[in-house]
């Protein structure tokens, strides 16, 4: 064979090879996983992706498909800011901010999502994001007293805006378990049993064993109470 075909066969094998890899690459993931929309509440974020949900396990892996990976919600200082899930769906899901202030939750957010690995590689990243104005009636949670009661719940007392019970405040009545979220220290959602008011506050208990160091507690009601939230004991 003469020696000026060699440089054409090479170039040859390495166009079949090159198209050989592109055609038995999945284009479909990682790389088209696309967040479609977001919409936001007062502490609260929906997300539709591109790709259906295989699951998702807190904190912070998602899977489409059989691949797990990595997201996170970060502020405009790229400080990840930790989040409970509170539902999910198909391709949407649907998570809440925990421990944070009106003031903290205030500027622009984005969500990323990463390769699963050490050294993580963002392989899409939403447009920024403003959760809505505070608005409602604003309390303030307390665990005075409010040890685990036992491994299935816990006690909340809720008071008027900066109020607590060594000022003499009394607690919040009327509430119900409607108006309680629990996570565990995770952000994986603790389904409540029941919500039982006392003269010392409520008593939440769990559907399952919290097994925790600590639970979180959010308190909200659309178009009534403002959210709040923070961890017991």
């Amino acid at each position: 064979m003469s020696t000026h075909k060699r440089p054409v066969l090479s170039v040859l094998c390495f166009l079949i090879c090159l198209v050989s890899f592109t055609s038995c690459e999945d284009d479909s993931l990682p790389f088209s996983v696309e967040v479609l929309a977001s919409e936001t509440g007062m502490d609260t974020l929906t997300v539709t992706f591109s790709e259906t949900i295989t699951e998702i396990t807190m904190p912070g892996t998602i899977t489409f498909g059989s691949s797990n990976y990595q997201f996170m919600v970060e502020d405009a200082n790229e400080n990840e800011v930790f989040v409970g899930l509170l539902e999910y769906s198909d391709a949407t899901a649907t998570f809440v901010v925990l421990g944070k202030s009106q003031a903290q939750l205030a500027g622009d957010f984005t969500l990323s999502i990463a390769t699963d690995e050490d050294d993580p590689v963002v392989i899409e990243r939403s447009d920024e994001f403003a959760f809505q104005s505070f608005s409602g009636s604003s309390y303030t949670m307390d665990n005075t007293g409010g040890q685990l009661t036992d491994a299935n719940g816990v006690m909340v007392f809720v008071y008027p805006l900066g109020g607590n019970a060594s000022d003499g405040d009394a607690y919040i009545q009327g509430l119900n378990s409607t108006y309680f979220t629990a996570f565990d220290t995770n952000g994986k959602r603790i389904p409540i049993a029941s919500c039982t008011p006392s003269e010392s506050g409520y008593r939440i208990l769990f559907s399952e064993n919290s097994a925790t160091i600590g639970v979180w507690i959010r308190l909200f009601e659309q178009n009534s109470v403002t959210p709040a939230s923070r961890t017991f004991p």
